[in-house]
């Protein structure tokens, strides 16, 4: 599976239209960054890490590698974009927008953590290089524990320079989108399993049929 970006013909819905998958373009491939990203891909129709622990760049002290990122140019800044992630606790996912890949930041992901004192909603700069991961924003209490398995929608909406992030509907973080990711047409998905368990490839984050991409 690493290096292929498709599986059984996987579309992807983008403003009411189907998007092929292979157009899409994994981290792992850009210059001077293979050491930074994991292969991202689809297996069995799910958004995964197809190679955790390829990359050797840890992350927050945690095991190497173990994040992967797909992403695309849609030729649209403000957008409005939904993921759900399917709930797995400690195998993340989350949509992405705002990507400059030279910038340090790398783009804006929106993840509802589980484990221990991350358990909550993140908004992160990605980071180019792992050891940028950065939260955008303090991050916002949970209600209640998330039960593992259960469905999360997170949906990030992109108008100027105003970001809004929404965890099942709730309206979670208002954020100025800093200046060297303002205008970014390119967005995506990241998935990151540095906490599960053995870190094995290919497990399911989020069903990459729940991604939806409009313009507004």
């Amino acid at each position: 599976m690493t290096g292929t970006l498709s599986i059984n013909n996987t579309r992807l819905m983008v403003s009411s239209s189907r998007l092929n998958i292979p157009t899409w373009k994994s981290a792992h491939k850009l210059s001077g960054q293979d050491n930074f990203w994991n292969p991202a891909g689809i297996v069995g129709g799910y958004f995964t890490d197809t190679a955790p622990d390829s990359a050797t760049a840890g992350t927050l002290g945690g095991p190497p590698g173990a994040r992967a990122a797909l992403y695309e140019d849609f030729g649209m800044s403000d957008v409005d974009v939904t993921l759900v992630w399917n709930g797995v606790h400690d195998a993340q996912a989350g949509p992405m927008v705002c990507i400059n890949t030279a910038e340090d930041e790398f783009g804006l992901t929106f993840y509802r953590e589980t484990s221990g004192v991350l358990a909550g909603w993140h908004l992160w700069n990605v980071g180019r290089d792992p050891s940028q991961l950065t939260s955008a924003m303090p991050a916002v209490a949970q209600d209640a524990p998330h039960v593992d398995g259960d469905d999360v929608t997170l949906r990030m909406v992109v108008d100027g320079d105003n970001l809004k992030c929404y965890g099942d509907g709730d309206l979670k973080f208002d954020y100025t989108i800093p200046a060297n990711l303002l205008g970014s047409t390119i967005h995506g998905v990241s998935v990151d399993v540095h906490l599960y368990s053995g870190r094995p490839a290919d497990l399911p984050c989020a069903l990459a049929s729940s991604f939806v991409l409009e313009g507004i």
